[in-house]
């Protein structure tokens, strides 16, 4: 135990320290710091290219340099880290648990946040399937938080994160890496190879065991332990013509846990289990910059099979997505203003044969709409947008037709080339899954009267940014009515509901400065209150009272340093006063109808992590990642599921 002590706090030092006896070396090329000119990002929040300073939103970007820098395994760890995005998941990275999806809460807000990758959707049943991409093949992540139903559909309640990855670029030779990694709970080895005509990309790796959902607990409780994991990752992309790509992906994950309880301190395990999940997406773009037509293709498919291995049958989820969207964009007054025009379609399918009843179900709905948004300038520094989609829901099994009209507007007031002051309200709404009412048997229960949730969504924001420093404040408000969240019957069955209302205000900051040639400061954080109430009486929403639903504060603190060979990275990310637990200290559920009201918060969670990368060479890489450094057992999610204990991993990689 002492030596494991000693161990941890030596890579720690080493991992703090590092920095400080960096004496040689050179400089890093200027092309290397370029990125860093913080005055030249592009974001695509409109579905037009401009500038952060630009953008009417509260708009950040995840650079590829940034990616590389802090060392992450995941989009998910990424989000998480860098944005205050309220990041929920099972298992460390986020993905899939025995059928359970990642979410992204940005503000506050489960199930509001769509998330696409090269513009496409990649939510299955209105969760994210944030991890299908190798973290290798994303070039950046555009975080816009707000409305963006207009441009993106009904799941954008809370905001879009824009997954976009590498594409071939004509002159390119062919180049790319292998690497591999090995750790003390984590290990993986991956190749990426690009060209003028493809790129493509590889990655496996293993997780070894942690206790995920543990005690103690005063009473008896859940235990839930994690065996091991395997998770295999491809990604590719080719370009088929000057402006068509065509990209394909693939994820697949096996999980092994065994289910216990504790009584009186005791863990007895009583059920071994198995999950796996496959994920394939089919895309196909056209981009074409000069006549102003874009136009996607993406095909998503998803499937998990859950085995209780103790005898009882398997459980079957299968579903997929279709999705097609096309768009024209228009300049008017000497390129002034513009238009863009758009439709989309989507079909989505899910199936699921539930073990425990021997249930085989399935469900399918078709969804129209068109969208037009119409940039204005009435002056060199005001320009304002305004937005609309018409949006149509066809019928499904348990599910009744709808259809929205969503507005919004946009203005932003230019004060000079540095420094603006935007405004952003519209209306989003979200319909109910596709396998809404599914679930029966023991665990859940069918509630006939749910419907989708809506919402007003207002902020106003100002924005600074220049080649050293970028700021950004926001406050806002979201105002939802018939918010979807899971409830409990009196009988302590899941069930589907709208709460009432739901409503949150707050305030958001981010900020990144170069402090020298070498060194950037990050920050972020979120202010915010999230409540909701409900006449259904859940403990979550406490019956005719408001009650929280999220965590109050979020932040990350971060810097990077860049000396000679050597860029040290560390950052901390905290989520405080946060929402009710799910579970009492007895391990019983919370439920006000059976007279169990929360009698504890969540506890504060905090997570440091660093990574300190040496390049000896241009061709070889080595990086020290350490995950969890204060080696808290925090909670991540209400359902009392536990982060990974302190981690830490050595990469080599050889470029090529």
């Amino acid at each position: 135990m002492q030596n494991k002590q000693k161990l941890v706090k030596t890579i720690t030092l080493s991992l703090l320290l590092g920095v400080g006896t960096w004496c040689t070396g050179t400089a890093l090329a200027a092309e290397e710091l370029s990125e860093f000119t913080l005055a030249q990002m592009v974001v695509t929040a409109t579905k037009t290219e401009k500038k952060l300073i630009d953008t009417p939103a509260n708009a950040q970007i995840i650079t590829k340099q940034q990616i590389k820098e802090a060392g992450f395994s995941s989009p998910f760890e990424l989000v998480s880290s860098f944005a205050q995005g309220g990041a929920m998941g099972w298992q460390e990275d986020g993905s899939d648990y025995s059928g359970m999806l990642s979410r992204i809460r940005l503000r506050g807000m489960d199930n509001g946040t769509l998330v696409l990758v090269d513009g496409h959707p990649a939510n299955f049943n209105n969760a994210s399937a944030l991890n299908s991409i190798p973290i290798d093949q994303i070039e950046k992540i555009e975080v816009v938080k707000g409305p963006g139903s207009v441009l993106y559909g009904p799941q954008a309640m809370a905001g879009v994160i824009n997954v976009i990855t590498k594409k071939p670029v004509k002159g390119t030779p062919v180049k790319g890496n292998v690497y591999g990694s090995m750790g003390n709970r984590y290990r993986d080895y991956g190749l990426n190879v690009s060209s003028a005509v493809f790129t493509i990309g590889g990655k496996k790796s293993f997780t070894k065991d942690f206790s995920d959902l543990q005690g103690p607990f005063q009473g008896s409780g859940p235990s839930l332990d994690t065996a091991d994991k395997t998770q295999e990752q491809l990604f590719g992309t080719v370009r088929l013509a000057k402006d068509v790509t065509a990209s394909v992906s693939h994820k697949k994950t096996h999980n092994r846990w065994l289910k216990g309880k504790y009584n009186n301190y005791i863990k007895t395990i009583n059920t071994d289990c198995e999950s796996d999940a496959t994920y394939n997406t089919y895309s196909l773009n056209y981009d074409n910059s000069e006549n102003g037509w874009k136009a996607g293709l993406s095909y998503f498919t998803i499937e998990m099979v859950q085995n209780y291995r103790y005898g009882a049958a398997n459980s079957l989820y299968k579903g997929h997505n279709f999705d097609v969207d096309i768009q024209k964009k228009f300049f008017s007054r000497n390129n002034k203003d513009s238009l863009v025009i758009g439709g989309q379609f989507v079909k989505e399918y899910w199936k699921s044969l539930l073990a425990s009843t021997n249930t085989d179900t399935d469900s399918s709905r078709n969804s129209y709409s068109l969208y037009q948004s119409y940039d204005h300038r009435f002056s060199n520094a005001f320009n304002m947008i305004f937005g609309v989609r018409e949006y149509w829901m066809g019928k499904s099994k348990y599910l009744g037709k709808e259809s929205k009209i969503l507005p919004q507007i946009q203005g932003l007031y230019k004060f000079n080339d540095s420094s603006s002051w935007y405004f952003n309200l519209g209306k989003t709404f979200e319909m109910p899954d596709v396998s809404t009412n599914f679930y029966t048997g023991p665990k859940y229960a069918i509630n006939p009267d749910v419907k989708p949730q809506s919402s007003w969504s207002y902020e106003t924001g100002y924005k600074y940014d220049s080649e050293k420093t970028s700021f950004a404040a926001t406050l806002f408000y979201v105002d939802a009515t018939d918010k979807l969240i899971w409830g409990k019957t009196d009988d302590n069955k899941n069930i589907k509901i709208n709460a009432d209302k739901w409503k949150n205000y707050g305030l958001e900051l981010n900020a990144r400065h170069k402090l020298n040639a070498n060194q950037d400061i990050y920050f972020g954080s979120t202010f915010q209150n999230p409540k909701a109430k409900s006449d259904y009486g859940d403990w979550k929403t406490r019956k005719g009272a408001w009650s929280q639903d999220e965590a109050k504060i979020l932040f990350n603190l971060g810097t990077t340093y860049r000396k000679g060979k050597f860029i040290a990275d560390t950052r901390l990310t905290a989520t405080l006063k946060r929402e009710p637990s799910s579970l009492l200290n007895n391990g019983a559920y919370a439920s006000a109808k059976t007279g169990k009201d929360p009698d504890h918060n969540l506890k504060d969670k905090l997570d440091w992590s660093a990574t300190l990368t040496y390049m000896p060479t241009s061709q070889d890489t080595f990086r020290l990642v350490g995950r969890n450094l204060l080696n808290r057992k925090d909670i991540i999610n209400y359902n009392d599921y536990h982060c990974t204990p302190i981690n830490f991993y050595m990469t080599y990689e050889r470029s090529f």
